[in-house]
């Protein structure tokens, strides 16, 4: 099992000083993390269908964003998903309108591209028919000529195009939202929510401490 970051020029600053060091620190190996940097500027679509060409065809990875914070039991909890089968959700907002956690098929699955475990298998068939052009609702291309909404073309593609995979809405969240800290969303400027917190995400004290380390940061 692996854990992929995916990480854009702007961020890599809190990737390496800070996200990376904490996976350390949990006693996650360096040889498990693949650092995925989308140096050209492609756009988060198009950075994480290629990032799924890096992928073993066998065994899983965790994804991750470029601006979270982890949970103490994070290495614990994502150990234990080691050659799952199942697409698993770390991260539960407010635009999951409450939808359960536990096991639940895809079309409760939580936005949670922030942390999600994706089976590799399930990943390279997700890249197969991202190559083969799919022609795509109204909705979703919109996204896709924003060059943005890799977790919108994924939730298509388990609900609609592949859903036959079990997903299981983890608790509690095994990260936090922090992009407020560091800049704010690089995607959705314009959105309703000032800072998307997780739901379920009880390790609060932490980022507090992280606000209070980024301000004594020296650039």
């Amino acid at each position: 099992m692996k854990y992929m970051i995916h990480a854009c020029e702007s961020r890599i600053w809190y990737v390496n000083e800070y996200l990376i060091p904490s996976m350390l620190e949990q006693g996650i190996q360096k040889n498990e993390i693949i650092l995925y940097l989308d140096s050209k500027k492609e756009g988060n679509l198009r950075s994480f269908m290629e990032s799924l060409t890096w992928l073993d065809d066998t065994g899983g990875t965790w994804h991750l964003q470029d601006d979270i914070i982890l949970a103490r039991v994070f290495a614990q909890d994502t150990k234990l998903y080691e050659d799952s089968k199942s697409i698993v959700c770390g991260f539960c907002s407010v635009y999951d309108k409450n939808i359960a956690h536990g096991t639940v098929d895809t079309t409760k699955m939580w936005y949670s591209f922030p942390c999600i475990y994706i089976p590799n298998s399930y990943a390279k068939g997700l890249l197969r028919w991202w190559d083969n052009k799919p022609k795509l609702p109204g909705w979703v291309d919109i996204y896709v000529r924003h060059r943005k909404g890799d977790d919108t073309i994924f939730r298509y593609y388990a609900e609609d195009i592949n859903p036959n995979i079990t997903v299981i809405n983890h608790y509690p969240n095994l990260v936090d939202h922090v992009d407020k800290l560091i800049g704010g969303s690089l995607v959705n400027r314009s959105r309703s929510h000032d800072w998307v917190r997780a739901t379920y995400f009880y390790d609060g004290d932490l980022v507090e401490e992280l606000e209070e380390k980024l301000k004594k940061r020296v650039v």
